[in-house]
C-alpha cells in the first residue's frame, strides 16, 4: 500500500477549499483580536498610576471588578463574529468554486487556531 492510495479519492478542489477557508478564517481572527482583545491586553499590562491616564486612549476598560464584565461583553461579540463568519461561508456556496463543506471546516478552523495564535505573545511575554 503506497501512501498515495490514501489521498486517490482526495479532489485538489477540496485542499483548496480548505486553503481558502483557513485564510478567510485566520483573518476573521486576527480582526477579532485587533479590534476586540488587543485594546483589553495592553490596557491589563499597563502599571496602575498609567492607566488612569491613558483611559481614552486604549479603551474604556479599568483594573477591577468590569474586567470580568469587559472579558464577557468581548467574548460574547467574539462568538458573533464568528458565526457571522460561517454564514458568510454558507451565503456565497454556491458562487465559490470550491467544495462547501472543505471551505467550511477551514474557515472553523482558522477562526479556533488564530483565536489562540494572535494572543499567544502575551502568554509567553508574562513568563
Amino acid at each position: 500500500m503506497n501512501i498515495l492510495d490514501l489521498f486517490e479519492g482526495l479532489k485538489l478542489i477540496h485542499l483548496y477549499g480548505v486553503l481558502v477557508g483557513l485564510v478567510f478564517g485566520g483573518l476573521v481572527g486576527l480582526f477579532k483580536y485587533v479590534v476586540l482583545w488587543r485594546r483589553f491586553f495592553i490596557k491589563l499590562s499597563l502599571p496602575e498610576q498609567q492607566s488612569n491616564i491613558d483611559v481614552e486612549e486604549v479603551g474604556n476598560v479599568s483594573k477591577n471588578k468590569s474586567d470580568g464584565n469587559a472579558i464577557m461583553k468581548r467574548m460574547l461579540i467574539s462568538y458573533v463574529i464568528n458565526v457571522v463568519a460561517l454564514v458568510a461561508v454558507l451565503l456565497v456556496r454556491n458562487k465559490i468554486p470550491f467544495e462547501f463543506v472543505s471551505t467550511a471546516i477551514g474557515t472553523a478552523i482558522g477562526l479556533s487556531v488564530s483565536g489562540r495564535f494572535f494572543p499567544l505573545h502575551k502568554i509567553l511575554k508574562s513568563d
